[in-house]
Parts: structure tokens; C-alpha cells; sequence
């Protein structure tokens, strides 16, 4: 394996390089799309998956 010429080990670490950075984007895609809020502010409600959670503000002057 020591008999490799520069040129080879350069194109060696390319390769696996890039399958590393294809597969960290893989995995960030799917978080971020498993953690996604989708937020509206006008009616109060926000949802995380399937999950749809009301929120109630009550303003109690005094």
C-alpha cells in the first residue's frame, strides 16, 4: 500500500472526502427536516411534525 505514487494518495483522500461531505449533507437534510418549526404568529399556533400545539395568552392588568 506504501507503493502508492503522490498522485494516487491525493485522489484516495479526495474520494473519501467527498463520500464524507455526501453524507454529512444527507444527514443534515434529514434533521433539518425532522426538527422543523413551522411557526405562525398570527394565530398563535406552532407545529413540530405531526404534533399542533395552541398557545393561549392571557394579559391580566392590575
Amino acid at each position: 500500500m506504501s507503493d502508492l505514487s503522490t498522485g494516487e494518495w491525493i485522489a484516495i483522500i479526495g474520494i473519501v472526502v467527498a463520500i464524507l461531505i455526501g453524507l454529512i449533507q444527507i444527514f443534515r437534510i434529514n434533521a433539518s427536516k425532522s426538527a422543523k418549526f413551522n411557526i405562525n404568529q398570527t394565530s398563535g399556533t406552532f407545529s413540530k411534525g405531526d404534533q399542533k400545539i395552541d398557545l393561549k395568552v392571557d394579559q391580566n392588568d392590575k
